[in-house]
């Protein structure tokens, strides 16, 4: 299968990078993050020097309602 791109926004507080994809994801997917090399700068203008990528997969629909259910 092949791959494509989900538009997201991002901010940076610290040292976290957050991502927020601006489509819902499909429930029970892999999905892989990719930071390009140069794509992120520090507070004191270095770059990053090489592209680092994260795989993750979304839970079922069952398991996002039960994660919910114990949210208030």
């Amino acid at each position: 299968s092949g791959s494509s791109q989900i538009p997201f926004t991002a901010s940076a507080v610290g040292n976290r990078l957050s991502v927020t994809p601006s489509n819902t994801l499909e429930p029970s997917t892999p999905y892989t993050i990719t930071i390009e090399a140069g794509a992120v700068t520090d507070l004191v203008g270095n770059q990053n020097t090489a592209s680092e990528s994260w795989g993750f997969t979304t839970l079922t629909s069952a398991e996002s309602n039960a994660n919910l259910s114990g949210i208030q």
